[in-house]
C-alpha cells in the first residue's frame, strides 16, 4: 500500500499485484477491499481521505504497532482453532482509512460463539499467552460473552457473535456495568469470512462489510467522527437493550482480572 499526498489529501494506493490482496476462504475470486471506488485494469485507487497533516505520522506508525498487535492476537487465536475478524471501529478503519482510526482508543476483533474454547479461556486467566494480559471477561459463553486483553498497551476486545434464527440477525452483547445491563449489537446475519492485509498484515474480516457498517453507523459511515463524542453504548445504530442483572449475576458475569 502506497501513501501519498494530493492536494493536501492524503492518498491511499493499492496495487492489484497477483490479484490476491483479499480472497473468501474456498473462493479465490471472491475479494475483500478497502474503501476501493475505482478500477482501472492493474490498479485500484482509493478515495481520498482528508487527514490533518499533525495526523498522518501517527497514522502510519500508530497503525503499524496495532496491526502487528492485531496480527498478533489473530495467529493466538488461531492456535485454538479460532478464526478471529475485524470487527466494528477497526472494521471501520479497514474499510474507510485502509488503516487503524487514527483516534481510535483500542482494538476490536470477533469470532464465532460456536468456536469458544475452554483451552484458549484457561490460557488466558494463566497467563500462558505471551504478550498478551486478560483485564476482564463479561457475560457468558452461552449468549454473551466479551473478553478484554491489553498488549503492549493496546487494549483488544474480543466479541462472541452469536445469531438468532427467529429473527434472522447475528449480534454481539456489551455490558453497562453502573446499570447492570446487558445491551446487544444487532447486525444481518452473516456467516462468510474473508481475508484481506492491513499495513502488511493478514488478516480475516466479514465478506460483506459495507452491510455491517450500514447497520452499526448508518448510511454516513464514510463520515468520520471523534472518537471524543461518540458513545460507545448509545451511538451505534443497531444498539438494542438487553437484560437487567441481578447482583448475583453481575457478580458471576464480570469478571475481573488483576
Amino acid at each position: 500500500m502506497d501513501i501519498g499526498w494530493n492536494n493536501g489529501n492524503c492518498v491511499f494506493g493499492i496495487s492489484l499485484n497477483d490479484g490476491g490482496f483479499g480472497w473468501v476462504f474456498g473462493d479465490p475470486w471472491m475479494r475483500a477491499f478497502c474503501n476501493v471506488f475505482d478500477i482501472e485494469e492493474e490498479f485500484y485507487t482509493v478515495r481520498n481521505i482528508i487527514i490533518d497533516p499533525t495526523c498522518l505520522l501517527m497514522l502510519v506508525t500508530k497503525g503499524q504497532s496495532i496491526c502487528e498487535r492485531i496480527a498478533q492476537f489473530i495467529d493466538v487465536l488461531a492456535w485454538f482453532s479460532i478464526t478471529g475478524f475485524l470487527f466494528n471501529g477497526t472494521l471501520l478503519g479497514w474499510r474507510r482509512e485502509c488503516s487503524i482510526i487514527p483516534h481510535t482508543s483500542d482494538v476490536d476483533i470477533a469470532m464465532f460463539a460456536h468456536q469458544h474454547s475452554d483451552a484458549f479461556i484457561q490460557a488466558l486467566k494463566s497467563g500462558s499467552i505471551p504478550n498478551f494480559k486478560l483485564i476482564q471477561i463479561y457475560g457468558k459463553n452461552e449468549d454473551s460473552y466479551e473478553i478484554q486483553v491489553v498488549s503492549d498497551g493496546v487494549r483488544i476486545d474480543l466479541f462472541y457473535v452469536y445469531e438468532e434464527k427467529q429473527r434472522n440477525i447475528s449480534y454481539i452483547t456489551g455490558m453497562r456495568l453502573t446499570e447492570k445491563q446487558q445491551i446487544k449489537w444487532l447486525y444481518p446475519h452473516f456467516t462468510e469470512i474473508c481475508a484481506s492485509e492491513l499495513h502488511g498484515h493478514f488478516v480475516h474480516l466479514p465478506c460483506d462489510v459495507e452491510k455491517l457498517l450500514l447497520a452499526e453507523y448508518g448510511k454516513d459511515w464514510r463520515i468520520d467522527h471523534d472518537t471524543a463524542y461518540y458513545s460507545w453504548d448509545m451511538s451505534p445504530k443497531n444498539t438494542e437493550d438487553w437484560r437487567f442483572l441481578s447482583d448475583a449475576e453481575l457478580k458471576e458475569m464480570y469478571q475481573r482480572f488483576p
